[in-house]
C-alpha cells in the first residue's frame, strides 16, 4: 500500500529515542509506503526506513479547489510494539481498557492527534482482522489517557502481511526448514520474520475515507 500526496511544502520529523531530525522541502512529492517514507523534491530523494518510534509529516495541500487556508493534514507513523508472542494474545490484551502498554500507545496518539496514522507492529488476526482494531479504538483511543483528548478514526485499513508466513525454505541456513508456527527457528525461515502468521502486522487509521 502506498499513498502519494501533492503538497506545497512539507516538514518531515522523526524521533528514534536518541535524536530528532527535521527536513523541510518545497513542492515535494511525498510517498508513504509500508516500511519507509520517501520524500522527493526535484532530483533529490530522502528515504528513511521506518525504524523510529514516531514520525510525523505536516503537509500544506496544493490540490485544485482547496484553499491554502485549509488546515494542514498531519500524517504520522508509530512503531507501537502492539505485537504479541502468541497468536490471539493481542485480542485478549485489548479486550479490557487496563493494558498499560496499550494505554501508553493511545496517549501518545491522542497527544499527537494525526489525521492519518500508520501503526507498525500491530498483529493481524486472520479470523477477524478488525477485532483488535475495534477493541483498541473503543477501549483505548476513545477513552482519555492521562487527561489527553480522545481521538476517533472512522476509517481503518489492515491487511495480511508476509510476516510469520512459512516459506518452506531454510532461510537462516541452519540446515533445517522450519514450517510449524511456534517451533524454534520458525520466524527465521518465514517470508517476513514472525513467530506466527500476522505477527508484526501494520494498521492504517484515518479521519478521511480510504480508497
Amino acid at each position: 500500500m502506498s499513498l502519494r500526496i501533492p503538497v506545497k511544502s512539507l516538514v518531515l520529523s522523526w524521533r528514534d529515542g536518541r535524536s530528532k531530525e527535521k527536513v523541510t522541502a518545497r513542492s515535494p512529492s511525498v510517498i508513504l509506503q509500508t516500511g519507509s517514507v520517501i520524500l522527493q523534491t526535484g532530483s533529490v530523494i530522502l528515504q528513511t526506513a521506518i525504524a523510529c518510534k514516531f514520525l510525523t509529516l505536516f503537509t500544506a495541500p496544493l490540490i485544485a479547489g482547496i484553499s491554502m487556508s485549509t488546515p494542514p493534514i498531519r500524517f504520522s507513523q508509530f512503531n507501537a510494539s502492539l505485537n504479541r508472542s502468541a497468536e490471539g494474545q493481542l485480542v485478549s490484551d485489548l479486550s479490557t481498557p487496563d493494558n498499560a502498554q496499550a494505554k501508553a500507545v493511545a496517549e501518545t496518539i491522542q497527544r499527537v492527534n494525526p489525521d492519518v496514522l500508520l501503526i507498525n507492529e500491530f498483529d493481524y488476526v486472520a479470523a477477524n482482522p478488525l477485532q483488535p482494531v475495534q477493541l483498541f479504538q473503543q477501549n483505548y483511543l476513545a477513552l482519555s489517557q492521562n487527561g489527553a483528548t480522545p481521538v476517533e478514526y472512522p476509517y481503518a485499513y489492515i491487511a495480511p502481511s508476509n510476516t510469520g508466513i512459512a516459506s518452506g525454505f531454510d532461510l537462516n541456513n541452519n540446515g533445517v526448514a522450519v514450517t510449524t508456527p511456534g517451533t524454534p527457528g520458525y520466524g527465521d525461515d518465514a517470508y517476513g520474520f514472525g513467530n506466527f502468521p500476522g505477527q508484526f502486522g501494520m494498521l492504517v487509521l484515518s479521519k478521511y475515507p480510504i480508497d
